[in-house]
């Protein structure tokens, strides 16, 4: 049978609505039904609408962002009039899905601590997609802020203390974040990588003098320094090494669950959820009445089967 509109063609089907015949050209497939051009059109219309907001969200890292305050919020949004200069911008805030909201947020840079780009609001991004560009890379800085939180990266220029605010790379390219910016007022010090090191080793030199009292050992001392530092990292090997060292005390081990915790809180609040999990499992192998642990071991699970079946719905609908 030929198509109606393009004699020299063959009919492959009618419109699942009206029921005209059409040929490739005349009539398109989606969720399975053939539909005309007219009845086709929602179907595109939704499909670019939906292409337009994800290119959006898929350009430089100066749109996907995530705002924290000094007081401890956090806000989700995309902005895309970010000046540096300004006293504050407005964000079009989403959810951790990337979904719109329908509010904006003027947000006012004294209030912050620092504003990160990231690759996806919940930590779930793609790896096979570069986001960086390697040569904006510039001298190699450590950051402190004054709440204990430590930055490493590079900086986009050189650093000036007169600057109200300036951006880092993050040095793990791995992380979720592509970007930072930082709000001067958050911070306690910027360092050289070499003096920061220097510094935190005449730290812990004097802490080992004035902390290290009989029946510590040195790895644990150590590890306390880590841990009033809030490297819980570091802080999680030398407990271990006293551990090792001087045999499984339980004060050493709920000194080792309080820096594990913490470690987990810190994957959460990045949205690594499944990391999270892994470090409030360590704590319940040995501690399986642990309240706390479990209490977000539970919450965790939840969230982790909450992004899998979302995930798994958004592969079915492409």
């Amino acid at each position: 049978m030929q198509c109606p509109g393009h004699p020299a063609r063959d009919v492959i089907g009618y419109c699942s609505v009206c029921g005209d015949l059409g040929c490739e050209d005349c009539v398109q497939e989606f969720e399975g039904q053939l539909y005309c051009q007219t009845h086709a059109k929602p179907f595109r219309e939704a499909i670019e609408k939906k292409q337009k907001h994800d290119a959006q969200l898929a350009r430089p890292e100066r749109q996907r962002l995530v705002v924290r305050t000094n007081d401890g919020e956090t806000f989700f949004g995309v902005c895309f009039a970010l000046n540096v200069k300004n006293e504050h911008f407005h964000l079009d805030l989403v959810d951790k899905r990337g979904q719109p909201q329908g509010k904006t947020r003027r947000v006012l840079f004294r209030d912050l601590k620092a504003v990160y780009y990231v690759k996806s609001f919940d930590g779930n991004f793609d790896h096979s997609i570069v986001y960086r560009e390697p040569h904006s890379m510039g001298p190699a800085i450590v950051v402190e802020f004054s709440d204990g939180e430590v930055l490493r990266g590079y900086m986009f220029n050189n650093y000036r203390e007169d600057q109200p605010r300036f951006y880092v790379i993050p040095e793990d390219e791995k992380s979720n974040n592509i970007s930072v910016l930082v709000e001067r007022a958050a911070v306690k010090g910027v360092y050289d990588p070499k003096d920061y090191r220097e510094q935190k080793h005449n730290l812990l030199e004097k802490y080992l003098e004035e902390h290290c009292v009989e029946g510590m050992g040195k790895e644990e001392c150590t590890a306390d320094f880590y841990f009033h530092q809030h490297d819980y990292q570091r802080a999680v090997k030398h407990y271990r090494a006293q551990i090792r060292e001087s045999g499984d005390m339980p004060r050493l081990t709920k000194k080792m669950h309080s820096a594990q915790y913490n470690i987990g809180i810190n994957h959460i609040k990045a949205h690594h959820y499944e990391r999270a999990l892994e470090y409030m499992e360590a704590i319940l192998a040995t501690d399986p009445d642990n309240a706390k642990a479990n209490q977000k071991a539970v919450k965790l699970r939840s969230a982790i089967e909450r992004r899998r079946k979302h995930k798994l719905e958004h592969s079915r609908r492409d």
